[in-house]
């Protein structure tokens, strides 16, 4: 049976890949509505997206292969800047009027898929935060800065730059709250079968009386009837251990011990202790 953390690592990347799958189709969508009627006179921003396309792919294979190894943040960085870049190039040769329209957003959302990625990486606060602050500058100084006479697209540029941390921040608790799920099902699962264990050993304690080789054969029919009686529980007990189904009625007591008397003529007596048979 495969990890309850080890799924949860799986979900975590398939999210990932969707994500960045569905931004990178809404961004070709919205890049070639506006750059392919004229691509001889505005190839640019066709081939930021096509680079951005492939290390997109490279990304989100190595993610699928480095399930349970966090993502190195040199990485982290590098897929964050060139989604920006290419965000930053398609921003710059467009008109300024332009600037925010939907081709253009197209390409922000499938580099604010990179916060996600910065979430879900890593495992604390504070370089989630760092690294994830350094996209959101670097996004700022490349949108902001071309389009510096346009005010309002200055203050959309501030307003974006805010979503790096803010989705990397959520991506972080929400993976972290999978995970912590997934390690206590973890937990849980070796402590059931940690009581299956001891519950399976315990059932052998109890057959290994009725099998010790000094357990004597009397004549007493009360005393023999009592014995057949435990061991036919006993079986009982032990079929149902062994089928998994719940065992029915009360653990029998261990089989009686033998007294030896002193002998009266020359031989030993073996006399069964009476006792009561539940």
């Amino acid at each position: 049976m495969v990890a309850s953390r080890a799924q949860a690592e799986r979900v975590l990347t398939l999210g990932f890949a969707v994500i960045r799958s569905v931004s990178l189709v809404q961004a070709i969508l919205a890049t070639a509505s506006r750059v392919l009627p004229a691509v001889e006179k505005n190839w640019l921003p066709l081939a930021c997206l096509s680079v951005f396309i492939l290390e997109s792919v490279v990304i989100m294979t190595t993610v699928v292969r480095r399930i349970r190894t966090p993502f190195p943040p040199p990485l982290l960085l590098l897929d964050g800047t060139v989604g920006i870049g290419s965000l930053a190039i398609a921003v710059t040769c467009a008109p300024a009027a332009e600037r925010l329209t939907p081709w253009s957003v197209g390409l922000h959302t499938a580099a604010l898929s990179a916060g996600t990625l910065i979430g879900f990486s890593l495992r604390n606060l504070s370089p989630t935060l760092l690294l994830s602050s350094g996209l959101g500058v670097l996004h700022l100084v490349a949108v902001a800065v071309p389009a510096w006479p346009q005010r309002v697209t200055v203050a959309a540029a501030i307003s974006n730059s805010l979503m790096y941390p803010g989705f990397a921040v959520a991506s972080l608790v929400f993976a972290r709250l999978v995970r912590n799920l997934a390690d206590e099902a973890d937990r849980t699962t070796a402590r059931v079968a940690a009581l299956e264990r001891e519950a399976g050993r315990e059932t052998i304690r109890q057959v290994l009386p009725f099998l010790s080789p000094e357990i004597p054969t009397v004549s007493d029919d009360r005393t023999r009837s009592g014995l057949a009686d435990q061991r036919r529980s006993m079986y009982q007990r032990m079929r149902s251990f062994v089928d998994g189904v719940p065992a029915r009625g009360e653990p029998p007591t261990a089989p009686p011990r033998p007294r030896r008397n002193p002998p009266s003529d020359g031989s030993d007596v073996v006399a069964p202790t009476p006792r009561t048979i539940r």
